[in-house]
């Protein structure tokens, strides 16, 4: 049974890939801030920090940090890359 449910799982997350839908990506706040950060932005560790929804921190009228601009700029170039070498 807990093989079947791990399965059927599994390859819900890999349909759910292959059909482009995503899921809510989860980001880090300060409670002063009116940036949001990676999930696993190393310089708040230790800090004060509450985790939300990206989709939430824009509604609350913060911005992406320089350093979360960044790391996603190089992950959509590095998809884009791995999408043309596909071809």
């Amino acid at each position: 049974m807990k093989k079947a449910l791990l399965t059927l799982l599994v390859g819900m997350m890999m349909s759910s890939a292959t059909l482009g839908l995503s899921f809510a990506e989860d980001v880090l706040v300060t409670k002063s801030g009116k940036k949001y950060h990676h999930i696993d932005a190393t310089y708040l560790k230790g800090k004060d920090v509450e985790r939300i929804t990206k989709e939430e921190a824009e509604a609350r009228g913060l911005e992406p940090s320089k350093n979360y601009l960044k790391r996603s700029q190089a992950q959509a170039s590095e998809s884009s890359t791995q999408e043309q070498a596909k071809k």
